[in-house]
Parts: structure tokens; C-alpha cells; sequence
């Protein structure tokens, strides 16, 4: 049986954007949000070829950025990746900062790693108070 139209044109898409992400390393802030999360969840699904992606997060409660990073991989969210690929979050790695402190807070080791090998950024952080 053939394929519907609109599946054509989803597996063309995916596949030129699988093309575009191939072999590139990503920034992302925002990572531990509602869209930082979907973001990374649909860049690891649906790009298996990308090289890396840093993410920006901030030490919170004692837990450092690393263990957020691993919180985050543990969610229900990455099952279906998890399935995929046990091995997806190799290709996350955490960078300590904040986005309120000038070059986000970042040392000078990972903000020269992000000039050097970085050709994406994707900044969906915010500031949010409730009160």
C-alpha cells in the first residue's frame, strides 16, 4: 500500500531536517522548561545523527546542573527515545549558568567550547515569577 500524501511529506521534512542537524552540536537554554524539554526531547527523536547538544542549566536546591541533566533524562517524557536509543543522553552535556549574569554565567572554558563548536542555539529560557 502506498504511502498517504501527508506521510510523504512528514518523512521528506523530518529526513531534510535529520539532514540539516547531522553532525552539528546545539546550545540550548531554557532545557529544564516545559519547551526546553519537548525541544530536546524532538531534536534527540527525530536528529540521531547530531554530534551534541550543550544545554545551559543552573545549579538549584544542592542539585548541581549535571544532576538536573540527569533528572531530566529520567523523565516519562524520554521513554519512547529511550526505547530507540538507551544510549541517547551521551550526546547531552550540562554547562552551569544563569541567564541573568552576563555570557550567562558561563566559565571561560564552556563559553570558548560554544564559539568554537557551536552552530545552533535555541534560547527558550525565560525569567518567571508567579508572585
Amino acid at each position: 500500500m502506498a504511502p498517504r500524501f501527508d506521510e510523504s511529506i512528514e518523512n521528506a521534512c523530518t529526513s531534510t531536517i535529520a539532514n540539516f542537524f547531522k553532525n552539528k552540536t546545539i546550545f540550548v537554554t531554557g532545557a529544564t522548561g516545559f519547551v526546553g524539554k519537548c525541544l530536546l526531547e524532538k531534536l534527540i527523536r527525530s536528529c540521531p545523527n547530531l554530534h551534541r547538544i550543550y544545554v545551559l542549566i543552573r545549579g538549584k536546591h544542592n542539585i548541581t546542573p549535571n544532576e538536573r541533566l540527569i533528572q531530566l533524562c529520567a523523565s516519562p517524557l524520554f521513554d519512547t527515545v529511550r526505547l530507540i536509543n538507551p544510549n541517547f543522553a551521551s550526546k547531552f552535556h550540562a554547562m552551569e549558568g544563569d541567564i541573568t549574569l552576563p555570557n550567562f554565567g558561563l566559565n571561560q572554558i564552556d563559553e570558548t567550547i560554544l564559539i568554537e563548536k557551536c552552530q545552533i542555539i535555541f534560547h527558550s529560557a525565560a525569567t518567571i515569577r508567579f508572585d
